[in-house]
């Protein structure tokens, strides 16, 4: 009995270590500094997500920044014109990171055999997206102005084919005559 009741005590004093030692443990913030981007959105890459939304990719694009003592979430504005940016004091955690932006908690989860990072937003209608994201930067302002200049020279080159082939209906119009 006596024995038994040592080898117990000792279990017990081995568990409490091994749990203040765990307590302790977690994703160091220093792991997960620097840029990240969105590599997919609920498992799609993100030109595909945006495709079936109907919208760009830079519409549903987040990235985000760590530092020691800042972790900052950043989109497009609603109105494509700058870049909508959020803070909070990022926290160790078992699995990632968290930080509380706004009143809400968002943990990432850090999957080190990936080198990704993992966080769900939840809209106000109660949909959840599962954003992956992977080291990098993103230029949110550059990639608007590129589809901008994408649409206004589509339209440049449309308006010219368009003149082209007026011209071309008029001189086959005028040899009927």
């Amino acid at each position: 009995m006596k024995k038994t009741t040592k080898k117990l005590a000792l279990v017990l004093a081995c568990v409490c270590v091994m749990s203040m030692l765990l307590a302790g443990c977690g994703v160091s913030v220093s792991k997960v500094k620097g840029d990240w981007v969105t590599s997919t959105i609920n498992d799609k890459p993100i030109d595909q997500f945006a495709a079936e939304l109907g919208v760009y990719p830079v519409q549903v694009m987040r990235t985000v920044n760590i530092t020691d003592d800042k972790l900052t979430l950043n989109s497009l504005s609603d109105d494509a014109s700058s870049v909508k940016s959020v803070s909070g004091k990022p926290e160790s955690r078992s699995d990632g990171v968290e930080a509380n932006i706004d009143g809400q908690a968002y943990g990432f989860r850090y999957d080190s055999s990936a080198d990704t990072l993992e966080f769900t937003i939840q809209t106000p209608d109660g949909q959840n997206y599962k954003y992956v994201l992977k080291k990098g930067t993103y230029d949110f302002m550059a990639e608007v102005a590129n589809i901008n200049g994408g649409a206004q020279q589509g339209a440049e080159e449309g308006a010219e084919q368009g003149a082209e082939e007026g011209v071309e209906e008029e001189g086959e119009y005028e040899e009927e005559e």
